[in-house]
């Protein structure tokens, strides 16, 4: 799941497969009457397609999650009318734009509650605005991102606040995610095969019990090489709200409850870390990589995707639930991977149109047991409203739902799925995109009686 970028995008762009995906989804890119806060697309005042004239771009405003904020403006820049660097040639729909704030899962899940657009400043890159929507904060805040589901407290905070102007809560999963373990090398003798760390030395790290790469633990994971004699560890962790912290803590309250190092710092998107000097918070996963780039002995937690440039620090290798119950296994240390993230989520089942509650019920997995599973693995979900006032915005988060989550193809082939791995997320299972798929077709134009009064 690293960032292979070159290569794999040098591939969906060369080959036909982004014109045949274009091709093949025309249903989802046929326009439609702008919404009062459309642009003009410099270039295409003349431009007919399909017999629309994509004159006008109409905006989808949201974001959240830093840890797949590189996929989902990839996503989007293939999708609609391109930020960055397009990804594909032609978009699929060049009627819309797609807007993603990366302001972190504790932010964008506040700003879907209160129906306010977040007002933090983004984690860059990706880009959030453009010469078409030049303007931030955002005019309105259409969707939220989030590696963390809503809690129980959240669920009922949308039934009292939210429910009867928006409709039910729509939350979906979009991403599989596993959470890398950073670090920096310089001073570290690292064995050729890379850093070992057993779940016994990652709970002493993140816990302050184990303070110094000399540790004894650390030396006895990488088969008696000590691989520093003396350079202090600096956890670097997420100073804002942060899904990825969600995926850590989750994973290290129920892993570390077994070892001489339990966790005590809580579950959430934060949590209380130690405030000793053995301890830095840096905002977004960009600030975490950046910091353990810049920092001897230091070590972090971030998706795959911030592993490579600018930063272009190793991850490391972790022993999974199944090693250290299987002492003998002859692979005891992983590497994190599409394959091993796979495997840590490959019982997950969702019911028809899922709500909020059976995505907390059925999609977290806090230490798989399965064979050579990625310890720290989840999902990134997308949260929407039922009812929005525009048809255009709705027409337009339906089509790039449905073209992200196609199963027109077979698993990893998509241009969607080759998009997320090159930028250090998974694809998920058919199952789960059909999942997610159908439940889409559930936003409505409102309002309706009954339902919601937007």
């Amino acid at each position: 799941m690293r960032n292979h970028g070159g290569e794999i995008l040098t591939k969906v762009l060369s080959g036909g497969l982004a014109l045949g995906m274009a091709g093949l989804l025309t249903a989802c890119s046929g326009g439609s009457t702008a919404s009062p806060t459309s642009a003009v697309l410099p270039g295409m005042q003349n431009a007919v397609k399909h017999g629309v004239s994509p004159d006008t771009v109409a905006p989808v405003y949201g974001g959240g999650s830093t840890f797949i904020s590189l996929a989902a403006r990839a996503w989007m820049d293939c999708y609609g009318v391109a930020i960055a660097p397009g990804s594909c040639s032609p978009t699929v729909n060049a009627n819309v734009q797609l807007l993603y704030a990366a302001v972190g899962s504790g932010n964008a899940l506040t700003a879907y509650l209160t129906q306010t657009p977040a007002t933090s400043t983004p984690s860059n890159p990706p880009p959030f605005t453009s010469t078409l929507f030049p303007n931030y904060p955002y005019s309105e805040w259409d969707y939220s991102a989030s590696d963390a589901p809503l809690s129980s407290t959240q669920i009922s905070q949308y039934a009292t606040a939210d429910q009867a102007q928006r409709g039910n809560p729509i939350e979906l999963p979009i991403t599989t995610d596993g959470v890398t373990i950073p670090y920096n090398p310089s001073g570290l003798t690292v064995p050729s095969g890379g850093l070992q760390i057993s779940v016994n030395t990652l709970c002493g790290i993140f816990t302050g019990s184990i303070t110094n790469w000399n540790d004894s633990h650390i030396t006895a994971d990488n088969n008696g090489v000590q691989v520093s004699s003396n350079l202090p560890i600096l956890v670097v962790h997420r100073s804002d709200g942060s899904g990825t912290t969600f995926l850590l803590s989750n994973h290290e309250n129920t892993a570390c409850a077994s070892t001489s190092f339990p966790w005590s710092f809580g579950v959430g998107t934060t949590v209380a870390w130690p405030t000793t000097s053995g301890f830095i918070g840096e905002a977004g996963s960009q600030g975490v990589a950046g910091e353990v780039a810049a920092t001897a002995g230091a070590i972090g937690y971030v998706g795959p995707g911030f592993l490579g440039p600018p930063n272009n620090i190793p991850g490391a290798n972790l022993q999974d639930n199944y090693a250290l119950t299987h002492p003998t296994a002859p692979k005891q240390y992983i590497a994190e991977s599409t394959a091993t993230v796979n495997n840590a989520l490959h019982t997950v089942k969702l019911p028809h149109d899922p709500t909020p509650t059976d995505i907390n019920n059925d999609t977290i997995i806090a230490d798989s047991a399965t064979k050579n599973a990625w310890p720290i693995s989840g999902f990134s979900y997308i949260d929407f409203y039922q009812c929005y006032a525009n048809k255009t915005l709705v027409k337009n988060i339906k089509g790039f739902v449905t073209w992200d989550t196609s199963t027109s193809l077979p698993q990893g082939q998509s241009v969607p799925d080759k998009l997320a791995v090159a930028n250090g997320v998974g694809y998920m299972p058919t199952g789960l995109k059909q999942v997610t798929s159908r439940a889409i077709q559930q936003l409505i134009a409102g309002p309706k009686a009954g339902t919601c009064t937007i």
